[in-house]
């Protein structure tokens, strides 16, 4: 028996509505014994410490986690309540090139079967948005201006994420949930460039054949605020 599976049978079992998962082994046990509360999966794969992470090692994380058989084996069949899907952008970024995306959230989303079953977000944070990042590696920290440069190389990013969400919903049809994570100005950038990149996509016929077209929200990163407050 393992360490987990003593904790849920000394609890007499657990009623988490939300579950983050960013290691697959052993982690089926999670929604199974939430099968009749879980409303909400977040799902890591290359951010073992979920959004706090800023990791420079994702590539091998990726490629490590759909090397793992575990992968194939994780079934969301038997939780009737999950509505929501959570991914990180990175998760569906240039790490997994080749396919491995589509792969890792088709098949996730294939095992779903949930009436209530509505969406699936993707959450960006600071360092998904390339014209942010380059200008603060620079010493420039306003945003006034991002170079055509940094925001045509952003722009390409946000369509090769589109392109798998499409190939996913093909599995099943979700609403997309675009999130951005972020604080201060940032978030204000960030919701602004998600919006042009829907609105581009939509102009060259993305996005018919989803249940409903992309939300793009704005959710402040309590965290990096705090913690810029108390540096």
């Amino acid at each position: 028996m393992s360490l987990l599976e003593a904790m849920i049978g000394l609890f007499g079992g657990i009623r988490f509505q939300v579950v983050t998962v960013s290691d697959f082994g052993g982690t089926q046990l999670l929604p199974d014994a939430c099968v009749e509360t879980l409303e909400v999966l977040e799902l890591y794969p290359c951010d073992p410490h979920g959004e706090q992470s800023f990791l420079k090692d994702a590539q091998v994380l990726a490629d490590d986690f759909i090397a793992s058989s575990s992968v194939q084996d994780f079934d969301l069949s038997r939780n009737k309540s999950l509505r929501t899907l959570r991914v990180t952008a990175s998760s569906i970024d240039d790490a997994f090139r080749g396919g491995s995306a589509s792969i890792f959230l088709k098949h996730v989303v294939s095992t779903v079967t949930s009436p209530r079953y509505l969406e699936v977000m993707i959450v960006h944070r600071e360092e998904d948005f390339h014209g942010i990042t380059s200008r603060r590696y620079q010493g420039q920290p306003s945003l006034s201006e991002v170079s055509e440069a940094d925001r045509a190389e952003e722009a390409l990013k946000h369509h090769r994420r589109f392109e798998v969400l499409r190939e996913v919903r093909r599995a099943r049809d979700f609403q997309p949930v675009l999130c951005a994570k972020v604080c201060g100005s940032v978030g204000d950038y960030s919701v602004r460039m998600l919006k042009e990149a829907v609105a581009d996509e939509k102009s060259k016929g993305g996005f018919k054949d989803f249940r409903s077209q992309p939300v793009v929200i704005y959710d402040p990163h309590r965290y990096l605020v705090r913690r810029y407050r108390e540096g």
